[in-house]
């Protein structure tokens, strides 16, 4: 019996990647971006924080790197089509929703408030001063692993076990996941590793009703 879903954020339950999605909102280059991302994933110690302050120093000079602009973005950001959905009718059914993203607690705080979803884990903080300016962000380099964790302990505080439980991705940081528990992947560009470990693969979420 099925009792408890799990989604990822980005790619989806909403259209796109919103770490991507803050930097083209403020103008400024996505393939730094991506190369600073890179580097803070190759790197340790000094080598990650200088990459990190490299993103970080990129978006303020934007002037855009505030709270408001964030929430805002974030709020914008549309819904994968029959996200809400199917999100209602698990719900109908009982069945408990859960969200565990790589994204930032404020996107999921975001999201899971227009989906009516009570319970998230996020793998990424943003550090804001005084001025609601951002300052540092804390990211968890392994997603997947970070994920498993978050899962760990939604079974603890859900009373759930693994195999009461499905997941729902599209990316490489749901492969851990998608080893431990039933997983669902969805189709998109970056699918085809996670496709070869899926319990089942789906072009869209309406295609959930029929499994779940």
């Amino acid at each position: 019996m099925i009792k408890a879903v799990i989604f990822d954020i980005d790619g989806t339950l909403v259209k796109g990647n919103s770490w991507i999605a803050i930097t083209k909102a403020m103008d400024a280059s996505v393939d730094h971006h991506l190369q600073f991302y890179r580097d803070m994933l190759e790197t340790d110690g000094d080598g990650y924080e200088e990459a990190k302050k490299k993103l970080l120093d990129m978006w303020a000079k934007t002037g855009k790197n505030n709270k408001e602009f964030f929430t805002s973005l974030y709020d914008h950001i549309p819904l994968a089509d029959g996200a809400k959905e199917i999100i209602d009718f698990l719900k109908g059914k009982g069945i408990t929703p859960c969200l565990i993203t790589g994204s930032t607690s404020l996107f999921a705080e975001i999201v899971a408030k227009k989906l009516g979803v009570g319970c998230y884990f996020a793998n990424a903080m943003l550090v804001w001063d005084e001025n609601g300016e951002l300052v540092d962000f804390e990211y968890f380099k392994d997603q997947a692993a970070k994920k498993l964790e978050q899962f760990s302990e939604l079974c603890k505080q859900q009373n759930l076990k693994p195999e009461e439980c499905v997941t729902v991705g599209d990316g490489v940081n749901d492969a851990k996941l998608f080893k431990t528990i039933r997983g669902i992947a969805l189709k998109s560009p970056g699918s085809g590793e996670l496709e070869k470990i899926a319990w089942k693969t789906i072009g869209s979420l309406s295609e959930l009703k029929t499994i779940l």
